[in-house]
């Protein structure tokens, strides 16, 4: 995934009005700033899936995301990634997705695979988006904030979905604030 180079994806969602559901597989750097994975705000009122699972994923793309009008959406993937991909997103670009206004159908939101998956966490934890969630995926961001998170009195957040061994430890560990079985539970690799 980190060697797949991406170009604007814009394009498609404007020439695809019906379009359901978009995957964006790769990195964020490119040999030339012409051929970077970019995406500009843009209004899609059909769109329920949007996922970008990259090693490197531009905060760009993160702040276009969170600028979009897209009502229909009902899950969000961001796989952040590292810097050495072009990954340069940060906490602040994903304060207007974690407000819970952006996005008003959404029932699903990862925000994974990145160097700063603590501060991720730690926003998460105090956003309000959470109360619209039946799940939320993390990973790389348990440590002493797993408590937080699974125990979000009235977060309507009904399953993490999660690196398989990172629950299981984690259930070791805090047996009584994880939940022995997820909803909506996908691996990621």
């Amino acid at each position: 995934m980190s060697w797949v180079e991406m170009t604007g994806i814009t394009p498609c969602l404007e020439a695809f009005p019906r379009l359901e559901e978009l995957t964006v597989r790769g990195c964020g750097e490119s040999l030339t700033d012409m051929d970077k994975l970019s995406l500009r705000p843009v209004r899609h009122d059909a769109l329920k899936v949007l996922r970008f699972e990259s090693g490197g994923l531009p905060g760009s793309v993160v702040r276009a995301v969170a600028a979009s009008r897209l009502p229909a959406l009902e899950r969000l993937e961001l796989w952040l990634g590292v810097t050495h991909y072009g990954g340069d997103a940060t906490v602040a670009d994903l304060a207007p997705l974690l407000s819970g206004g952006a996005l008003p159908r959404l029932r699903h939101l990862g925000v994974q695979n990145s160097e700063i998956q603590d501060e991720i966490a730690a926003a998460v934890a105090a956003a309000p988006v959470v109360a619209q969630l039946d799940s939320l995926a993390l990973s790389n961001a348990f440590g002493d904030l797993l408590p937080r998170l699974t125990g979000l009195p009235g977060s309507g957040a009904e399953g993490l979905d999660t690196y398989a061994a990172q629950v299981a430890a984690a259930q070791h560990a805090v047996p009584r604030a994880v939940p022995r079985t997820t909803r909506n539970h996908h691996a990621i690799t």
